[in-house]
């Protein structure tokens, strides 16, 4: 798809509506991933550990859900300060390490790979770049395949990250069919998703740059991770991101009257308990908007739809894209250029 370019964050919409085909390509690893699997099955591993920084890790939340519901393995995000401040020695038998970067260059999670190596079952890499600190520290490297990236902001890199993992754990359990949802149906529901996004009074035009909580659960959870992130760095709002359950545990005391609240929900097990959620809220007199199910939008103050035909799992891959255009157009109304987000730049060197 096309794009409409304006000369402040002409690059972030670029790459935005670059993600279907993004998506698209990400099926051509196909057999790679294959390849990867039936190694990794070999090695008898129990135990899945995520290492990321930025929306890398957003996208490791969501691996996080996949290797869990998918291949019944428990999982973790891993802390690198543990390995880069503090020099533990972890045992990581029986462990399949994952270090995710979209540069490939963020130190502590190189560091911690490198150090993770010797320990582990198996060390895999997903980056966007090749011969990088983090590709070269792990044993295998999947290539997301979004081409060069040039906004700041990830976009395409993001959603590349999570074709990756969908078709790595899918296949972990021989699920094709996920490899055919992402290269069919999903690359025409990313594109009417942003068609109707950016038409004038679309969805997205009510939000507005006021505090807000982004709230979802199960898979969808890395959205309200992301969509927070990208609210926060192209648009300066106070965005944070929630679990619904773990809203209930105190947090919806904070919530006002004419409060502003995003919701991302997606017809599966966790409808029910945000429609009871969204109930809790509006009885609060908040402002809802609800990205995803109808169910939900039709009891809210707003409502963004996509395309609920798709299998659940891969839905992050695309409730994520109207999250990305209203931090774009939010930010573009207030005369910030998300292409040049206030302190950031495109590789983050954390150690």
């Amino acid at each position: 798809m096309e794009p409409q370019h304006s000369v402040i964050g002409e690059r972030m919409l670029a790459e935005v509506c670059e993600q279907s085909a993004v998506v698209a390509r990400v099926g051509e690893s196909f057999s790679e991933i294959q390849r990867i699997v039936k190694e990794l099955r070999r090695r008898d591993i129990r135990f899945v550990l995520f290492v990321a920084r930025g929306s890398s890790a957003n996208a490791a939340t969501y691996g996080q859900y996949l290797a869990s519901v998918l291949a019944g393995l428990p999982t973790g995000l891993a802390s690198p300060s543990i390995v880069t401040q503090y020099r533990a020695d972890i045992d990581l038998r029986s462990c399949l390490v994952i270090g995710i970067s979209q540069s490939g260059e963020t130190p502590d999670v190189a560091d911690f790979l490198s150090a993770a190596r010797p320990n582990a079952a198996a060390t895999l890499a997903i980056s966007n770049t090749p011969a990088t600190a983090v590709t070269t520290a792990t044993e295998w490297w999947l290539d997301c395949r979004a081409g060069d990236e040039l906004s700041v902001v990830a976009t395409k890199t993001y959603t590349s990250q999570l074709a990756v993992l969908a078709l790595l754990f899918s296949t972990w359990i021989d699920r094709t069919d996920v490899a055919h949802a992402l290269t069919s149906g999903l690359p025409k529901a990313i594109d009417d998703t942003i068609t109707a996004c950016l038409s004038d009074n679309g969805p997205i035009s009510t939000f507005t740059r006021e505090a807000t909580p982004v709230i979802a659960r199960g898979f969808n959870y890395a959205t309200a991770r992301e969509a927070a992130l990208k609210l926060r760095e192209a648009a300066q709002v106070d965005a944070f991101a929630y679990s619904g359950a773990e809203f209930l545990h105190g947090h919806i005391a904070a919530v006002d009257p004419g409060q502003q609240v995003l919701l991302f929900a997606y017809p599966g097990p966790t409808e029910d308990g945000l429609m009871t959620l969204l109930h809790h809220l509006r009885a609060r007199g908040a402002r809802t908007t609800v990205v995803g199910s109808r169910r939900l939008g039709e009891q809210a103050t707003a409502f963004i739809p996509v395309d609920t035909a798709l299998p659940e799992l891969i839905s992050p891959l695309l409730m994520v894209v109207p999250a990305q255009l209203l931090s774009y157009r939010l930010a573009i109304d207030s005369g910030l250029d998300p292409d040049q987000p206030r302190g950031l730049t495109k590789v983050t060197r954390t150690t």
